[in-house]
């Protein structure tokens, strides 16, 4: 078996484990991948349906991680908690009170909701 047998087996296995997974940021990052290996494996033997095809999930995977809120939260070194919240056009950050109380999570899935929904309105995702 030579190497580029390998890549093409490779990139099939990615593309198979890509949809064994139950979240989908994973599984588009995972599909992204192997829809990239594939693109190279296809287009070194010439099969140009299967580029094209590659090409297709790649730009699809790429748009939807786009579009994607993203929460990421830090520990800061004065003990504070803070989420980054990935929306477009950027990042916003919230400060997570320590401990934190019903209430205040409510107050913080509130905001976060509020800031989600603000970037998903028509208008915003017309302007864009």
């Amino acid at each position: 078996m030579e190497w580029l047998d390998l890549v093409g087996w490779a990139g099939s296995a990615l593309l198979v484990w890509s949809l064994l997974q139950t979240r989908i940021l994973r599984l588009r990052v995972i599909n992204l991948i192997g829809s990239l290996v594939l693109v190279f494996f296809n287009g070194a033997l010439r099969v140009w349906p299967m580029v094209g095809l590659n090409v297709v999930l790649s730009v699809i995977n790429v748009f939807y991680l786009r579009r994607q809120p993203f929460l990421h939260f830090h520990l800061l070194s004065d003990g504070r908690r803070r989420a980054d919240v990935k929306t477009h056009p950027g990042w916003s950050q919230l400060d997570i009170p320590r401990p934190i109380s019903a209430a205040r999570r409510l107050t913080l899935l509130r905001a976060l909701r509020a800031v989600h929904r603000h970037d998903a309105s028509p208008a915003r995702r017309a302007a864009r």
